[in-house]
This record gives C-alpha cells, sequence and structure tokens, in this order.
C-alpha cells in the first residue's frame, strides 16, 4: 500500500459528504489557503479520483478537533465504483492528534523510483518553492526529508513581460531560475503567482552542463488552471510566448 500522512487540521465529519459526494467544484474555489495561511492547491474537486490511477482502493483517516475534543472517522473509495463513497459515522478518541493518513491499496506497480535518488531529486524540484515559501512544512518520503536547500546551487528571479488576458488586464510573469548541484530533468513548471507548480511544460532546453528548475509564475496561469485551459498551453498565445520568453532568458 502506499501511505501519506499529514499532519494537519483534518476537517469536520459534517463537511465529509460535502466535499466527497460528488465531481467538481471544491471547497478550494472559495476559500485558497488553509487556516494556517498557506496556498491551497486544487479547486475543481477531481483530486480524490486521481488517488485511484494509483491503487484500487484509496481511504481517508481523519482527526479533527471540535469543541475541545478529537474525533475520527472514515472516508473509503474503491475503483470499482467511484461514486460508492462510504463514509463512517465519528467516534470520539484521545489517543491521535488532527490530521489525515490516506492509504491507497493494492497499488498498480510498486513506486520505488519515488524513493530512489533520481525520485528523491524530481521530486525535490516540484516542491522547492513552496518549501523554501513554507518554511514550517516538511515533506519526507520514505524517511527522506525533500530539502531543497542543501541542494541549491544559486537561484535568481527574472521579470519578463505582463500576460495580457482576453479582458486586456495585466499579469505581471516572474521567471524563478534554480540551478542544482545534482543532475536535473531541465523542467519549465508553470505555476501560480505564488509558485506551486500546476503544469509542467513541454518545452526543450539545450543550455550545456547546467542542472536547472524554471518556475514561471503569475496570476494569469493561476487564471488558465481555473478554467482549465492551463493544460492545453500550446493552444494558447499568450501563454506561448511567455514560454519563449522564458526560454530565452534561460
Amino acid at each position: 500500500k502506499i501511505a501519506i500522512y499529514d499532519d494537519g487540521n483534518g476537517f469536520s465529519h459534517s463537511h465529509a459528504k460535502e466535499y466527497f459526494a460528488s465531481l467538481g467544484g471544491s471547497w478550494k474555489r472559495q476559500t485558497r489557503q488553509t487556516p494556517s495561511g498557506r496556498e491551497v492547491h486544487g479547486q475543481e474537486g477531481r483530486g480524490r479520483y486521481k488517488s485511484l490511477a494509483l491503487g484500487d482502493i484509496a481511504t481517508w483517516k481523519v482527526c479533527y478537533q471540535e469543541s475541545g475534543k478529537h474525533f475520527a472517522y472514515e472516508i473509503r473509495m474503491d475503483s470499482g465504483d467511484i461514486r460508492g463513497v462510504e463514509i463512517s459515522d465519528p467516534v470520539e478518541v484521545t489517543s491521535r492528534k488532527s490530521g489525515v493518513t490516506m492509504l491507497i491499496e493494492n497499488p498498480k506497480r510498486d513506486f520505488k523510483s519515488l524513493s530512489d535518488e533520481v525520485g528523491i531529486q524530481q521530486l525535490t524540484e516540484v516542491f522547492a518553492l513552496y518549501l523554501i515559501n513554507y518554511s514550517t512544512v516538511s515533506i519526507t518520503i520514505a524517511g527522506q526529508t525533500l530539502d531543497p536547500e542543501t541542494v541549491i546551487e544559486d537561484e535568481r528571479e527574472y521579470k519578463l513581460e505582463p500576460l495580457k488576458d482576453e479582458a486586456g488586464i495585466e499579469h505581471a510573469a516572474i521567471l524563478h531560475l534554480v540551478e542544482w548541484r545534482k543532475p536535473s530533468e531541465r523542467r519549465l513548471y508553470l505555476c501560480t503567482e505564488q509558485g506551486f507548480p500546476l503544469e509542467q511544460s513541454t518545452a526543450k532546453f539545450q543550455v550545456g552542463d547546467f542542472s536547472f528548475s524554471a518556475y514561471l509564475k503569475s496570476s494569469y496561469l493561476s487564471q488558465l488552471n481555473n478554467t482549465g485551459q492551463l493544460a492545453f498551453s500550446d493552444n494558447d498565445d499568450v501563454l506561448r510566448d511567455a514560454i519563449e520568453a522564458s526560454r530565452a532568458k534561460i
């Protein structure tokens, strides 16, 4: 099985049916931050279904605090019937803290590549800006903590030309470039204005012996993501020009 442990706030049983009962319209659409002020990822209400691409059964073991007490319950989804979400009744507990444990059972494959040296580097690249922005957050995989600071050789930011949407509104565009001490895939990530990766560009780079990750940050990208257009970036002239400008700057 694949196990993911999150020691956050969890969520109340009263919200479980609202969050899991139907496809689309996540609560994150209205609330773009966690109670502690961190940016959230996703808003389309589809992420929970993507978990079933990894394995046959997905279970969320939730613990939350309410009126000074802790309560626990489980949510279960089966790939054989993705609409048949099972939500257990909440039970008061005294030996658990708030958070969510997610279990994915009967994995499609072993996914050992996530925890080898190459996998750890790739995941470090994905989460680098998020971990730098939120120093209180840590991500540990198979006992190894993602620590971008220890493998960053250099990092710089470059201001690009603003991106103008169909309504004529200009969105600032920043290219954040990170040079790594280890070999990397030389990817360009399309990010929110805060630097959370939304999609990976297909752009290729011929820059010699230079290991880097590039992060294009703009509220314009968040806007495209909100309307489901970011996945089709090749069809957006504004974004295509921004990617070419990023390639030239790199």
